[in-house]
Formats: structure tokens, C-alpha cells, sequence
């Protein structure tokens, strides 16, 4: 009891004697309702602890829904900042134009993509023949029995129609995946049409006023950098997708386009994801022209060495530098977290927690704005 700092004022007035034994009477119940109110502060805590602990799968998946929209919101606003025009009518035109341009671009790419998915359909039977083909040399030449496929891809290659019939009879859930789509992609409009009214302006005044300037300070820089990220990934995936295709289809590899697409969305995957799609294109050109799969990977690691020496460093020049390490940790820990969309957003996550490390602890609780004088590593 006599360590808690409970202010007890001494009265001006005549009678301060008798005000001070008033107050030293209440004494004990100011400090009983303070307990009480610590406390109750405790239970709250716990009490939200075990709900984002029961509920943790549906918590993460809402705030990675989130922070999609977030990243949305964004890419909508630099364009939108560039338009000669008011704000809500700029962000009509632009929402508009987005969406135009990708629906057509879908529509052309599926056309263009469509003979090819049918052609690997049709020839999905002869690869697991010629695996099979593989599995019996192996076990005749080492005695050893190795499923190469494994039940799931065995049942796929037999029957391709069934990954189909299966999203049929899933419809609730395709549909539950266009709704939330297409309300990430209207609340995101809604941001950017009006960024301050409805959302920017009531998170600042939950903060105190003298951490302001540092709350504003992290979200311009967490803006610039995510920024950044988004025009350099999409230029990436463009690029890297149409060198590849370009030359897969001048070896002569099968499906040129169709692994052109798809060694341009791995891009999104940072520094594992160009190599799976390199890889998925030399395995796949492995079972058609074992001879031109070898000059496929030959050109999959000189497309890797562009984009590594040239590509990425123009693209991303307006993102945090980020080391290579850190990424693939943070690769790790949210794709083993939150799985897929973690693995998928592990670059911009750690961009946003680090920079808001940076600036409220770094920068404003350490004092600390500079770089060492001296590196702790010579070389």
C-alpha cells in the first residue's frame, strides 16, 4: 500500500488540517479502485489473449486480407496522385481503367493460354508413363522401390478432369474467394477515394499528440517503401516472364507461353520463387526433349543472373534494401505462420514491421539516426 504514488494535494484554506484528513481517509479506496481497475486491465488482456489464441487462424487470415487491401490501396494511389483530376473522380477512373485492364488481359491470356492447357492435359498420360518408365529402371538398377509421384499427382495425371470436378463441387468456396476479391478491391477504392476522413485521421487521434509526428513518419516511409515493392515486383514479373518465354520458345521448349507466365508469378515469391519456376520449366521440357532441357537450364540461369545483376536493382531501387538473409527468414517464418499468402507477403511484411521498428524504437526511444561510424565486419 505505502508503495503506490497516490497524489494527495494540501488544501490553501483554513480548515487544511481537517481536508487533510479527509483525503488521507480516502485514501484506501482510491487505491482499492485503482487495483480494481489494474486488475480488470489484466483480465481484458488475458481474456483477448485467449481469443487470438482460439481464433488465430481466422485472426491472421482477416489481417493478411487486410494488409492485402492495404498493399491495393497503395498501388491505387500512385496512380491516382498522377491524375490531373480531383481525387474521387480520379480514383472512379482509375478503379475503372484497372479493372477494364485486367479483365481483357485475363480474357486475351486465357485465350492464348487455353490450347496449351488442353495440349498438357492431353499429354499428361505419356509423362506418367515415362515416369513410371524412370521408377522401374531405378528399381532394377539399384533394387531400390521409389515412388516418384506419390498418390495425389499419380490420381491427377490418370484422371486431369478431376482437379476440375473437384473445384465444381467446392463452388461455396470459389465463390466465398470472388466475394472476398471483390471486397478487398472495393474497400481499397473506398481508401483511396477518401484516405483521411474515414481512416488515417481516427488512427491519429488514438495516439498520444506528442508520438504524432513519429506515428506519421512510419506510415509515409512504410508508404514509400511498400510503394516501391509493388511497381518493382510487377516490372519483375513482366520482365522476367517475357525473357523467359521469349527463350523457351527459341530452344524449342513445349508450352513456351504458358511457362513464361508462370516463371513470372513465382517472381512474386522472393528469392526461392525464380527458381521454382526455372526448375518447373526444366522438368517439364525434361519429359518432352531431354537434350533441350539441359539448354533451358542453361538459359533459366543466365535470365537469373540478368535479373539478379540489372533487373532487380533498377526495379526495387525505391524499396528498403532488404539482405538476402533476413528475407529468407522471414520467408520461413511468415509462409510457416500464416502458410501460402504468408509466404507470399513475407517481403512487404517485413518491410512494413521493420520500417515501424526503425522509426518508434531506433529512431525515437534510442535516439539512435545514424549509421555506425566503423564496420564491425572488415573486408
Amino acid at each position: 500500500m505505502q508503495n503506490e504514488n497516490v497524489p494527495i494535494e494540501r488544501p490553501a484554506s483554513a480548515d487544511a488540517g481537517q481536508e487533510w484528513v479527509r483525503a488521507a481517509e480516502r485514501l484506501p479506496e482510491r487505491l482499492a479502485a485503482r487495483q480494481g481497475a489494474r486488475l480488470y486491465s489484466a483480465i481484458a488482456m488475458l481474456f483477448l489473449l485467449a481469443l487470438l489464441f482460439r481464433f488465430f487462424d481466422v485472426v491472421s487470415r482477416v489481417a493478411l486480407i487486410g494488409f492485402v487491401g492495404a498493399i491495393l490501396a497503395l498501388a491505387f494511389h500512385s496512380i491516382v496522385v498522377r491524375v490531373p483530376l480531383r481525387r474521387g473522380l480520379a480514383t472512379v477512373v482509375v478503379a475503372v481503367s484497372t479493372v477494364g485492364v485486367i479483365g481483357l488481359g485475363v480474357w486475351q491470356g486465357f485465350a492464348a493460354l487455353l490450347p496449351q492447357l488442353r495440349s498438357l492435359a492431353l499429354d499428361l498420360p505419356q509423362v506418367e508413363a515415362k515416369i513410371e518408365g524412370w521408377q522401374a529402371q531405378l528399381r532394377q538398377q539399384t533394387g531400390l522401390e521409389v515412388d516418384l509421384l506419390g498418390a495425389p499427382l499419380e490420381k491427377l495425371l490418370q484422371d486431369p478432369a478431376a482437379l476440375g470436378m473437384t473445384l465444381l463441387t467446392q463452388a461455396f468456396g470459389v465463390l466465398e474467394i470472388l466475394g472476398i476479391v471483390i471486397l478487398v478491391l472495393a474497400g481499397s477504392i473506398y481508401v483511396v477515394a477518401q484516405p483521411n476522413e474515414q481512416l488515417l485521421d481516427p488512427v491519429l487521434r488514438t495516439i498520444p499528440r506528442e508520438r504524432q509526428p513519429a506515428f506519421r513518419r512510419m506510415m509515409h516511409l512504410i508508404a514509400h517503401r511498400l510503394g516501391g515493392w509493388i511497381r518493382g515486383t510487377l516490372l519483375s514479373m513482366v520482365i522476367i516472364g517475357t525473357l523467359s518465354g521469349i527463350a523457351f520458345w527459341v530452344l524449342g521448349a513445349p508450352y513456351p507461353l504458358l511457362l513464361g507466365v508462370f516463371a513470372g508469378m513465382f517472381e512474386l515469391i522472393p528469392i526461392v520463387g525464380p527458381w521454382i519456376g526455372g526448375a518447373l520449366a526444366v522438368l517439364v521440357t525434361l519429359f518432352y526433349e531431354p537434350q533441350t532441357a539441359l539448354y533451358v537450364g542453361i538459359a533459366v540461369l543466365v535470365i537469373q543472373q540478368v535479373e539478379g545483376n540489372f533487373v532487380y536493382p533498377f526495379v526495387m531501387s525505391g524499396a528498403a534494401s532488404i539482405h538476402p538473409f533476413v528475407t529468407l527468414l522471414s520467408l520461413l517464418l511468415f509462409g510457416a505462420i500464416f502458410g501460402v499468402l504468408g509466404a507470399l507477403l513475407a517481403l512487404p511484411l517485413t518491410l512494413a514491421i521493420g520500417t515501424a521498428v526503425e522509426v518508434l524504437w531506433v529512431e525515437e526511444r534510442l535516439g539512435n539516426r545514424r549509421a555506425p561510424d566503423e564496420p564491425l565486419v572488415e573486408t
